[in-house]
């Protein structure tokens, strides 16, 4: 169907189209997803031009990239791994380390919390309340959040990084960006989803999403003490359990059963050690420096 522009300016042939799942009013849209403030953080990431509306939905017009996702590049083209993952982690850290301008963007709190509302269609209300209690002990920072970071949001153009699909930017703790690594690389690939949602298929070297994990870890963390190495990792893997269960409450596409398979991998391998957890989370500034 054609492309209505329901904001100033003209669509373009050299664009890409980024649409909303939801048809909600355009101010609310705008609202919830622009992404324009971000231009102004010197981040690299794709320039947003327009705000389209298209069959009743709301889209945002972005610049043709011209490259590939970072997941291609780590696929096809292994020699480049070294190099490119330390480009990413820089990347992740000027995100986390740049301050937000007061309401450019929303805050990652509000988020969860309507996300975890959700989850008591398949989970105890005393199972939700515990974990948003856990949620809440995470420290603030008014700093940014891509809220859904995986090298398949990450176009590379020759040897340069930019983020892509940022509908869900955010401010708050790093801990929540680096968490969902940890859930993407590290526990999505063992479940009923599988490592395909993020790289478009299944990695033929299956060892792939965990080296993509070891290395960010080592990277990201590389000014901590070695004595604290456990307790990151522990902590990493706890919040990678908490948005697994975010991944239940947020995607309505996903089927009931599988739904239930993770939050039943979750009651196992994750409510037993929310006390645990909490300590970590509360101490999160320790880590990230």
């Amino acid at each position: 169907p054609p492309i209505i522009p329901a904001r100033g300016g003209s669509c373009h042939n050299d664009a890409v189209c980024k649409y909303s799942p939801m048809r909600t009013p355009f101010h609310q849209e705008a609202a919830s997803s622009d992404p324009f403030p971000l231009c102004d953080q010197e981040i690299p990431s794709a320039i947003p031009f327009d705000v389209v509306k298209c069959d009743g939905k709301y889209a945002t017009l972005y610049e043709m990239i011209n490259g590939t996702s970072l997941h291609n590049v780590f696929m096809y083209e292994p020699n480049r791994f070294d190099k490119l993952m330390v480009k990413y982690v820089n990347l992740l850290k000027q995100f986390h380390s740049t301050p937000a301008k007061e309401g450019d963007f929303p805050d990652v709190r509000d988020k969860y919390h309507k996300w975890m509302e959700n989850l008591k269609n398949y989970m105890t209300e005393e199972e939700v309340t515990k974990i948003k209690d856990l949620f809440d002990v995470i420290p603030h920072h008014q700093t940014m959040l891509h809220v859904d970071p995986h090298g398949g949001n990450i176009m590379v153009c020759d040897d340069e990084l930019m983020f892509i699909d940022m509908a869900d930017i955010s401010i708050g703790h790093p801990l929540i960006d680096v968490g969902t690594e940890y859930f993407h690389y590290m526990i999505l690939k063992d479940t009923c989803l599988g490592a395909k949602i993020i790289f478009g298929v299944e990695p033929e070297d299956k060892t792939l999403t965990t080296r993509i994990w070891n290395r960010l870890e080592e990277l990201y963390f590389a000014d901590c003490s070695s004595n604290d190495k456990e307790d990151i990792h522990k902590m990493l893997k706890y919040f990678g359990c908490l948005r697994c269960l975010i991944i239940v409450a947020k995607h309505a596409q996903l089927p009931y059963e599988d739904k239930m398979q993770l939050v039943e991998k979750q009651r196992r391998e994750f409510l037993p050690y929310i006390e645990e957890a909490k300590t970590l989370f509360k101490n999160a500034d320790k880590y990230f420096k």
